[in-house]
């Protein structure tokens, strides 16, 4: 009987298996892909998210060292550039506590909006470096207040043809008939149309 693989083994396997498909040049010329935009979900076990981290910064030195360009984003980082801009994050912090929890999620939800705020930061990344691939990891790290399928949406109409790679701890189906779910944790579950390809899924 051949013995199960461990997590650890499994994740491994992931990994490789995208230095494989980012290192193409179909993935990296979005071909293959019809009219659709280069929007690209791996889902992973939110109990991995330390080794995925790991594997994410590995992955962004493997293929930086075999000469593809590649922009890495962690959200909540992102998130602090934005909100610390005239200080308002530290004045924020120190509101804190008179502030009811859902009054600093709003406040942090106005700041962060997908739309006004965070797509014109991301956008900005985008223009300033030499890329071929971006790989976004963070998702968990700014729920509640940011969502990713709000990202997914703004991004949809500002994107070219260079693929961007969400990391989401969950799980993410996409169905061209009946549209997609992206389930953050495995359990939150927001339905609509992205698109974006579950990498999961993805052939050279």
């Amino acid at each position: 009987m051949t013995p199960t693989p461990s997590p650890e083994a499994l994740l491994d396997n992931t990994f490789e298996r995208l230095f494989a498909v980012m290192q193409s040049d179909r993935f990296r010329g979005s071909s293959g892909i019809g009219n659709e935009v280069s929007l690209f979900i791996q889902p992973y076990e939110i109990g991995a998210q330390e080794a995925v981290e790991k594997r994410i910064r590995a992955l962004h030195s493997r293929l930086s060292s075999n000469g593809v360009g590649v922009l890495s984003i962690h959200l909540l980082e992102l998130v602090e550039e934005i909100t610390s801009r005239d200080d308002r994050l530290k004045r924020l912090l120190e509101r804190e506590p008179t502030f009811t929890r859902e009054k600093m999620l709003s406040t942090m939800a106005r700041w962060t909006d997908a739309k006004d705020h965070l797509i014109p930061a991301m956008k900005s990344k985008f223009d300033s470096e030499d890329w071929e691939i971006t790989l976004i990891k963070g998702c968990g790290a700014v729920f509640p207040f940011l969502r990713t399928h709000t990202i997914l949406e703004g991004l949809q109409s500002s994107m070219d043809q260079r693929p961007v790679v969400f990391f989401f701890p969950g799980e993410y189906q996409h169905r061209e008939a009946a549209g997609s779910d992206l389930r953050l944790f495995g359990k939150l579950s927001h339905k609509g149309y992205y698109r974006a390809f579950n990498l999961d899924h993805y052939h050279l």
